[in-house]
């Protein structure tokens, strides 16, 4: 566990934005876990029960919306992030009615990315 004992699960599909999130957590002392697609992410959030989910939306197979719904139901009160180049405002609030606790856009600073997470912790 790291050092603020704060674990987060980063979903994306692609292996190199999930480094560069990952590499943000760790730098701000989270445990990180990842995943590749959503029912991967299922699975991992039932497993480590992290304190915070990062969901791509665009991924193969299930994608980030399911993947949301499908955390939801293991746990109604998950704190989740989404971190996609869909900018679209409709989306966006549909994702928030949800259940999603934020909305990250990519390209995204990692000042704008945990600021993103510290919101989605204290809500």
């Amino acid at each position: 566990m790291a050092e603020g004992g704060r674990r987060a699960l980063v979903v994306d599909d692609n292996a190199i934005m999930r480094a560069i999130v990952g590499r943000i957590l760790r730098e701000a002392h989270f445990d990180v876990v990842e995943a590749s697609n959503g029912a991967e992410a299922i699975q991992a959030f039932f497993r480590e029960n992290p304190d915070v989910v990062l969901m791509d939306l665009n991924m193969e197979g299930l994608d980030g919306t399911a993947a949301i719904r499908g955390i939801l139901q293991i746990n109604p009160s998950a704190r989740i992030v989404v971190c996609s180049a869909t900018s679209d405002a409709h989306i966006v609030l549909n994702l928030l009615r949800l259940g999603a606790k934020g909305y990250v856009t990519k390209p995204f600073t990692p000042e704008k990315l945990l600021g993103a997470i510290e919101s989605a912790l204290a809500a």
